[in-house]
């Protein structure tokens, strides 16, 4: 478990396809979703912001995201949005990798994904 450095826009790593997670119970996966779960913690302090933090922005092309939302947290592996509600609407967002810009982008009240920390996926509606 360790704070990795978020890697800021323009850095390659952002632009790789990532890797699908092979084993989701294995110690990498669990190293680089405990990882995650620190450096979004400092990066929460650092910037008063955010609610998630996916593996690229930490430097490892995997598909993990780690989100945390008030006291509730959970990591998502190999992640699909598979259907989203008809009901969407514009936001201002920002993001770890480009902190100083607001960007506007559409959200959806309801998104459904298959997936679970460290098991076989079930649906989960987010």
């Amino acid at each position: 478990m360790a704070v990795r450095r978020i890697r800021q826009l323009g850095d390659p790593i952002l632009r790789v396809r990532c890797e699908r997670v092979q084993n989701p119970k294995s110690a990498a996966t669990r190293l680089v979703a405990d990882d995650l779960r620190d450096s979004l913690a400092i990066g929460r302090k650092k910037y008063k912001m955010g609610r998630a933090l996916a593996a690229p922005q930490i430097g490892a092309p995997v598909r993990i995201v780690f989100v945390q939302m008030d006291k509730q947290r959970w990591t998502m592996i190999n992640p699909e949005i598979t259907d989203v509600g008809r009901d969407d609407f514009l936001v201002w967002d920002d993001c770890f990798s480009f902190p100083n810009l607001l960007v506007r982008v559409t959200e959806w009240e309801k998104v459904h994904k298959p997936g679970e920390r460290y098991g076989p996926p079930k649906p989960r509606e987010v």
